[in-house]
């Protein structure tokens, strides 16, 4: 085994490199596309209707 020298960093370093705490924009909000593409499907469908004015 080689000889250490100086203070090893990687050890300390190595929680900055873990998956669950790497920041990814398509993880940051799951379901956000869904969620707006849904919106969007019911704003078409009611500006399709047509409006009743009974009251």
């Amino acid at each position: 085994m080689p000889k250490v020298i100086g203070f090893q960093w990687e050890r300390y370093e190595a929680w900055r490199h873990h998956p669950l705490l790497q920041f990814n924009k398509r993880t940051a909000f799951p379901g956000l596309g869904l969620g707006v593409a849904a919106f969007l499907a019911f704003v078409a469908y009611d500006k399709s209707q047509p409006k009743e004015d009974h009251h």
